[in-house]
């Protein structure tokens, strides 16, 4: 089975264009037409997607992203929404 595709630090700098890219497992770089990015974390709970912001790309590198993502995942996985 080939391995995801998964944004690297250097496409993350280099992205411009408004929208959603997915790095691996529901996490999401979100570009506002303004230029702004943020992490976006979207997972399915109770037949609903959900979508979590997890914050700025300013404060929130891509590996701690990833962290980030992972715990969320942990709670989801257990039938927790950690937006609630």
């Amino acid at each position: 089975m080939p391995r995801k595709q998964q944004l690297s630090a250097i496409k993350v700098k280099s992205i411009k264009a408004p929208g959603y890219y997915l790095d691996s497992d529901g996490l999401y770089l979100q570009v506002s037409s303004s230029g702004t990015k943020s992490w976006i974390y979207r997972f399915m709970l109770e037949n609903r997607r959900r979508d979590m912001g997890l914050g700025s790309l300013d404060t929130l590198s891509l590996a701690d992203a990833r962290l980030q993502r992972n715990d969320q995942k942990k709670l989801v996985k257990q039938g927790i929404d950690p937006i609630a």
